[in-house]
C-alpha cells in the first residue's frame, strides 16, 4: 500500500485523487475522521428519526486535548475553543466552521493547498500564484494513478470479504472512511483485532480509533446510521452559510482532473 493512503488525511487524499472535489464531500471525510480519532464525538439516541440521526449532537472527544489537528482540521474544533463541554448539532457545527470561508476553492486554497504535506502533489508558478491557482505536479499525478488503483482494490476486496482485508483497512487508518458499504462483519473483525492487540500491549501507546463509536454500535442489521449522513446532507447546510456561494468556484480547467481551481 502506498505511504499517502497511511499518512495523509482522507480530505487530502480526495483532492490529490480529484483536485476538483467539491466542499461537502472534503468536510464529510474530515467530520467522520475526527469522530474515527476521538476528537470529536457524537450522541444518537436509538429511536431518534432518520433526519435527527443526520444531524447528531457533537462534543469533544477524549482525544481532543492531545490532538494536534491540521489545518483544514481546526475550522470544524474552533467552536469548542471557548467551551469544552459545548454540545453542538452537526448543522450548527457546519455553519460555525465555514462561517469565513467563501466556497469550495477558497477551502481549498486556504485549508489544504497551503499545507506543506502538499506541496510535493501541488505545484503553481508565479502567475498562477496570484490568481489562487493550484496545478497537480507530476508526482501528485503519479501518486493519483496509485491512489485510485488501490481504493479501487479495496474497494473490491471489501465488497468480496477477502480473507485478510480487515488488515489493510486497519492500515487505512482513517482513510477508511473512503471505503463505503463495509459489511458488518468486517467491523467486528477490525474490533477483534483491536481487541487482542489492546491486550497484547497493554503498556504500548495506541492511538484507538474509535471505530464502534462511528459505525458499530450506530448500527442497523444492513446499514450505519452516520455512515447514512452523505454529501447531500452536508452541502445545504454549508450553502446556508451567509457569504457562502459554490456556483461560480469552477476551476475551468479541463477535465482531466489536472488543476486544483482558483481561489
Amino acid at each position: 500500500m502506498i505511504k499517502e493512503l497511511t499518512d495523509l488525511s482522507p480530505a487530502e487524499i480526495l483532492l490529490i485523487e480529484n483536485p476538483q472535489v467539491k466542499v461537502d464531500k472534503l468536510a464529510r471525510v474530515t467530520f467522520f475522521d475526527l469522530i474515527l480519532k476521538e476528537v470529536l464525538k457524537i450522541e444518537t439516541n436509538g429511536e431518534a428519526s432518520k433526519k435527527d440521526k443526520k444531524n447528531p449532537i457533537v462534543s469533544l472527544g477524549k482525544a481532543f486535548n492531545s490532538y494536534q489537528p491540521l489545518k483544514h482540521e481546526s475550522i470544524f474544533l474552533s467552536v469548542f475553543t471557548k467551551d469544552n463541554d459545548l454540545k453542538v448539532k452537526l448543522s450548527n457545527l457546519l455553519k460555525t466552521a465555514f462561517e469565513k470561508i467563501k466556497n469550495s476553492e477558497d477551502y481549498k486554497l486556504k485549508y489544504i493547498y497551503s499545507d506543506h504535506r502538499m506541496k510535493q502533489y501541488f505545484k503553481s508558478n508565479f502567475f498562477q500564484r496570484l490568481l489562487g491557482i493550484k496545478v497537480i505536479s507530476e508526482n501528485g499525478i503519479n501518486v493519483q494513478k496509485e491512489i485510485k488503483s488501490e481504493l479501487k482494490r479495496i474497494k473490491t476486496n471489501t465488497t468480496k470479504k477477502v480473507k485478510g482485508i480487515e488488515e489493510t483497512l486497519l492500515s487505512l487508518n482513517g482513510n477508511i472512511v473512503l471505503i463505503p458499504k463495509i459489511p458488518t462483519e468486517i467491523f467486528e473483525l477490525i474490533e477483534k483485532k483491536k481487541s487482542n492487540f489492546r491486550k497484547e500491549n497493554s503498556d504500548s501507546v495506541w492511538v484507538d480509533y474509535g471505530y464502534s463509536d462511528l459505525y458499530y454500535y450506530n448500527t442497523t442489521k444492513n446499514q450505519f446510521d452516520l455512515m447514512a449522513i452523505n454529501d447531500s446532507d452536508f452541502i445545504p447546510i454549508i450553502e446556508s452559510v451567509n457569504g457562502f456561494d459554490d456556483s461560480s468556484s469552477d476551476s475551468g480547467c479541463g477535465s482531466d482532473g489536472g488543476c486544483g481551481g482558483c481561489g
